[in-house]
């Protein structure tokens, strides 16, 4: 029989929540070029990491502007796109064919679609090398993790206790850089590691009901 053909297909997920579907509609009946200003906006300072792209003052504006709602909608919208552009550096994406499949699935209009290729298109590389110089050569990737039992000294002003606990060390590394080699310990208290290990779970269970 006839062997398949090489499709270059590239699956790349967004997640499928409905708050996240809300705001691409949103951003879908928003005018072109306003959407266009915000994008580019975004793209070139997303890179820095405890500033936003627009101040509280701008964002006030935008819901006059954009006549939304209010300063949840634009919150929304504008957390939207920089996920939208977070995923693109995420996943690496050079191209535009990696990506429209992938925003046509969560129903964002083609011409929408478009805009954001457009923005990756004209700041996406400058976007990607900000990142890596940022990371030092990448982001940093969870090598290993070993732990110990230890007997902590309890708190209390009576007498000297020792309370059960662990210790936990972290080993990362980085997949541009093989010279990256850093490693962290964290003391936990009995109660503490009960709680991280909640969370963790928690997150597993948030990870699952996102595929």
């Amino acid at each position: 029989g006839k062997t398949t053909e090489n499709r270059q297909t590239y699956s790349m997920e967004f997640v499928q929540s409905a708050k996240f579907k809300s705001c691409v509609a949103t951003i879908n009946g928003l005018k072109s070029g306003r959407v266009q200003m915000i994008l580019e906006r975004i793209l070139q300072n997303l890179h820095q990491k405890n500033e936003e792209p627009f101040t509280a003052e701008e964002q006030e504006q935008l819901v006059k502007v954009l006549k939304l709602e209010n300063a949840e909608a634009v919150e929304g919208v504008l957390d939207s796109c920089s996920y939208i552009f977070e995923q693109f550096a995420y996943n690496n994406i050079l191209k535009p064919d990696q990506v429209t499949s992938s925003l046509a699935q969560v129903e964002m209009s083609e011409e929408k679609q478009q805009l954001f290729l457009d923005a990756w298109g004209t700041h996406g590389k400058a976007y990607l090398a900000q990142l890596r110089q940022r990371s030092l050569g990448g982001p940093k990737i969870l090598r290993s993790v070993s732990t110990q039992p230890r007997l902590q000294l309890a708190d209390t002003t009576h007498e000297q206790q020792f309370a059960p606990g662990a210790v936990m060390q972290f080993k990362l590394g980085c997949d541009d850089d093989p010279t990256v080699n850093e490693a962290f310990q964290v003391q936990f208290t009995h109660k503490q590691l009960y709680s991280f290990f909640n969370r963790l779970e928690t997150l597993q269970g948030q990870i699952d009901n996102l595929q």
